[in-house]
Formats: structure tokens, C-alpha cells, sequence
């Protein structure tokens, strides 16, 4: 929160992004808001080592497999021509 009242050119306090984490008594601070960095934080309070991570349970998205041949042909010559045709088409129906 702001404590002039616009916060224009307000410098923030030294504790601004501070997020405290508690359990059982023991305490943490970090300005970390991944998710990564959260569950550190949490699993380093618990005392407990966080699980191995899969790399195959992540998606990572489905690569082209191949190039694309013929798109470059589509995307500047095939596709200007119908629009450049369909408003040569569009202008005369309507002249």
C-alpha cells in the first residue's frame, strides 16, 4: 500500500515483496513467487528433501517434425493473391 497518496515516486519499504512461510514453530522469508521457489521454501521448513523431478511427466509441446515444405509459397504468394483477387472481385461487383 502506498503512504503518500498517490505513490508516485514513492521508494517501497525494505520489506516489500516479503513472503513469510511458517511451520512448526520455524520461520522463512523469501521474495520468490515461482512455484519452484515456493515449494522449496515449504519443503525446506518441513524438514523433508522434495521428490526428484521427472523430466518426462513435464510437457514440453509437439515439435514440427518436418520442415514445412511449401509454406513460404502459401504465405506470400497464394494467400495475397486470393485476397488481392477477392477484392478486385468484391470492388467490380460493386462498381
Amino acid at each position: 500500500m502506498s503512504a503518500t497518496s498517490i505513490g508516485l515516486f514513492e521508494q517501497t519499504s525494505q520489506h516489500y515483496g516479503e513472503i513469510w512461510y511458517e511451520l512448526g514453530g520455524r520461520k522463512v522469508m523469501s521474495r520468490v513467487t515461482t512455484a519452484e521457489g515456493v515449494l522449496e521454501a515449504i519443503y525446506g521448513l518441513a524438514g523433508i528433501a522434495a521428490p526428484m523431478e521427472n523430466d518426462a511427466a513435464e510437457f514440453r509441446g509437439h515439435p514440427l517434425a518436418v520442415p514445412p515444405k511449401g509454406a513460404a509459397t502459401v504465405f506470400y504468394r497464394l494467400w495475397p493473391a486470393l485476397v488481392a483477387g477477392a477484392a478486385f472481385y468484391e470492388f467490380r461487383r460493386h462498381a
